[in-house]
């Protein structure tokens, strides 16, 4: 449904964060 896509594409962005704030350190 496109409720599971938002949550996915909201997850997926978080990762992102994440993933960058990781190759800062």
């Amino acid at each position: 449904t496109l409720e599971l896509l938002e949550a996915g594409a909201e997850l997926t962005r978080q990762l992102h964060q994440y993933g960058y704030a990781l190759g800062d350190l």
